[in-house]
């Protein structure tokens, strides 16, 4: 019996080999560029989210600009 279940380990438990180390950091490196990638899209759709934003805000400061000079010849007719 304990004959039997030591070849059962040797038989599942193979030793290392480089090809299987190589498999391993292929597959790591795999994982790692579909990492970046995801990434890249992450910061991609945030920077059209700043981009946008950015956009708005300058937008806005215009408007208030506009409104501000109105506002001042609304005051110079009245005066």
């Amino acid at each position: 019996m304990k004959n039997l279940l030591a070849k059962i380990v040797a038989l599942v438990a193979r030793p290392p080999t480089t090809e299987k180390a190589i498999a391993g950091i292929t597959k790591a490196l795999d994982h790692l560029d579909a990492v970046v990638v995801a990434e890249n899209a992450e910061l991609n759709r945030l920077e059209d989210k700043i981009t946008k934003a950015a956009k708005q805000r300058m937008d806005a400061f215009a408007r208030r600009d506009r409104a501000a000079q109105v506002a001042q010849r609304f005051a110079d007719l009245v005066a």
